[in-house]
């Protein structure tokens, strides 16, 4: 809907089975620095390991909706029917000395359901049908991260994942503009 002035009130998108897949080029893998036990530093390395050569994660999402509100420039994502995550990934710590704790995801394991019910707690509360080959143990913790989540994040548990974007869009506008002359400059 424009408004007078020619501006966009609200830009709503609907997806409909969608369908990503995020791949790892071989041997690459991302990592996170976290600290360790008594103040050691440490590297989270998410991809290629173990027995994973090619390291990927896909995402199959029946009803998703995003939308974009710009008088509060903050977008909105609810997942209306629960997703299906297909991970494929290796995780892994780095102490500088090699890798340690190495841990494969995959879809047999139980992390996706976990991440699928977190997911679709940031949507509306329906009857989540369960997947057969969903664990019942990771549906529970998931349901149990939604729950806390709304209680103690006022995040998912039937309401949207929300992404203020403001700052990014000034910081883009700024960029687009080049550098803010001084007034002097202007008048002169």
């Amino acid at each position: 809907h424009c408004t007078e002035g020619g501006s966009v009130d609200m830009v709503v998108l609907d997806l409909i089975d969608f369908d990503g897949e995020l791949r790892f080029d071989k041997g690459v893998e991302v990592a996170v620095p976290v600290k360790g036990p008594f103040g050691t530093q440490m590297e989270l390395e998410i991809g290629y390991g173990d027995t994973i050569e090619e390291a990927w994660v896909r995402i199959r999402v029946p009803q998703l909706r995003i939308w974009y509100v710009n008088e509060t420039k903050k977008m909105y994502v609810a997942f209306m029917a629960r997703p299906d995550l297909i991970p494929c990934l290796n995780v892994n710590v780095d102490r500088g000395k090699g890798d340690f704790l190495s841990v494969n995801f995959t879809e047999e394991g139980g992390l996706d359901d976990v991440v699928e019910k977190i997911l679709s707690g940031f949507g509306p509360n329906l009857k989540q049908k369960s997947d057969e080959k969903s664990s019942f143990v990771g549906d529970k913790v998931g349901q149990l991260i939604v729950q806390a989540l709304g209680k103690f994040k006022n995040m998912g548990n039937g309401r949207p994942l929300e992404v203020t974007l403001e700052e990014a869009i000034q910081k883009s506008i700024n960029k687009a503009m080049g550098k803010p002359r001084p007034a002097d400059t202007i008048r002169s």
